[in-house]
């Protein structure tokens, strides 16, 4: 076993809240102090970094990506930590567009585990892989000098292990109803916990939301004396849609969407900027694009610079267009878990690939909305196939076709998302698009494969 494996072994041994939700989300399950503890002896990394704090829904990772290649165009040496990966560990902790190498991950752990027996000497509970994984990413953006680290929240935010830190910047991206059994069944409730990675006169910036989601970051805001900005696409006649709004607006003009990206512009207070253009396919992301801009603005990036970040940014597995797989036929990867994201997803397609008939290859996690996501993208496809991800959470494919009633209606079953891919590839033609869709996990094991044999496009 090479040292590479030893590292990944030792970091899999720990409980993965990803793969087996926790029966309870409370403060012993995700402990910050723990947390705390564990960062306090390897140095407090955290505190040495300059930080973006990302929570939200839907779209972190892609502000996140656009926001950390904007940084990167300026010069700057930036971080970047999200969740979760697609194909390999080390696409969670990067600088720029590099991953973070196998070498380091082996020297890092190797620091780490001595941190985590320390914990254990002092009788603190074991902590989970999300929690050392995050205290090695910390550990390495401060031994490599970052000038800053764009840090996505795992789960929530209120008692995510990243909250230990007090960022430059917090950005809230859309809030919709998700993680029902930890973080609540209400988007006011979801909105709550999310909201917790506010801090004291730490400025906010968060996509349009709905009033009541809205409601609860402004009062978050207020009790923090953090100032609020709200990202979103403009009315006809340029107003706020609350007369009584108080926080500063920036507001999004669509272009053009396309098979190759958007064109869009954005324009602040002070500032505008025409013309932008993004590769990432989807109307969804000029919000998300939009965020990215206002951060960057927020820490002076000049618009030469944000330009070319935002148009060289990549986030795989997110509407992610794969073609040159036996006969030209299109695959596009979305990892779609909750049903504003499948609403995305479904006006993406309807918008780009509306001339399509579509095979839908899909499986979803068993403590999702099924039937939400169901609802948003089975209507659109001709053929659907079910399968599952190799993870304990998936739904096989017989108890999914179950949850989806009469939506799942004529689907196709297979056992794994290989067999999935293979009847999907034999069914199509280049008049086709396979949509592979429902779990990150599910796309990241078809990515895997089609990388062995296809040929990326984006």
């Amino acid at each position: 076993m090479s040292e590479y494996d030893k590292a990944l072994s030792y970091l899999e041994s720990f409980v993965d809240y990803e793969r087996t939700p926790p029966g309870k989300y409370d403060e012993k399950t995700y402990s910050l102090s723990r947390m705390e503890k564990l960062l306090s002896y390897l140095g407090s990394p955290h505190k040495s970094v300059r930080c973006i704090h990302i929570a939200g829904t839907n779209g972190k990772g892609s502000t996140g990506a656009m926001l950390t290649s904007i940084l990167k165009e300026s010069g700057l040496r930036a971080g970047f930590y999200s969740s979760p990966h697609l194909v390999s560990f080390r696409e969670r902790i990067r600088i720029g567009a590099d991953l973070i190498s196998k070498e380091e991950i082996c020297r890092l752990t190797g620091v780490v585990r001595l941190a985590v027996e320390r914990l254990a000497e002092n009788s603190f509970p074991k902590p989970s892989f999300f929690e050392v994984y995050t205290a090695l990413a910390f550990l390495y953006f401060t031994m490599a000098k970052v000038d800053f680290a764009v840090i996505e929240t795992g789960l929530g935010g209120r008692l995510d292990a990243t909250n230990v830190i007090v960022p430059e910047l917090s950005i809230i991206t859309s809030i919709d109803v998700d993680h029902t059994t930890l973080l609540g069944k209400t988007r006011a409730a979801v909105a709550g916990e999310k909201s917790g990675i506010i801090k004291d006169g730490v400025s906010v910036l968060t996509s349009s939301q709905a009033e009541d989601v809205l409601e609860i970051i402004e009062e978050r805001c207020e009790e923090k004396g953090s100032s609020l900005t709200e990202i979103r696409a403009a009315n006809p006649d340029g107003l706020c849609r609350n007369s009584l709004c108080s926080h500063e607006m920036v507001f999004l003009d669509n272009n053009s969407i396309s098979r190759e990206g958007s064109r869009f512009s954005v324009y602040g207070k002070e500032y505008s900027y025409d013309d932008l253009s993004i590769s990432l396919l989807g109307e969804h992301q000029v919000l998300n694009a939009g965020i990215a801009v206002a951060a960057a603005r927020f820490f002076g990036v000049g618009a030469s610079f944000i330009r070319a970040g935002l148009r060289h940014a990549s986030w795989p597995g997110r509407l992610q267009l794969l073609k040159g797989f036996r006969g030209a036929t299109p695959i596009l990867l979305d990892g779609a878990h909750n049903p504003a994201a499948a609403r995305a997803l479904a006006n993406a397609i309807k918008i780009l690939f509306g001339d399509r008939d579509i095979i839908l290859v899909i499986g979803i996690s068993s403590d999702k909305d099924i039937r939400g996501i169901g609802k948003e993208l089975l209507p659109l496809a001709s053929r659907v196939i079910l399968t599952r991800a190799n993870n304990p959470r998936a739904l096989d494919p017989v108890s999914l076709k179950k949850e989806l009633g009469n939506l799942g209606k004529g689907a196709k079953q297979t056992d794994s998302s290989a067999d999935a891919l293979r009847l999907a590839l034999k069914e199509s033609s280049e008049e086709n698009l396979i949509c592979v869709s429902g779990s990150l996990f599910l796309v990241g094991e078809v990515l895997r494969d089609i990388r062995e044999v296809g040929t990326l496009l984006r």
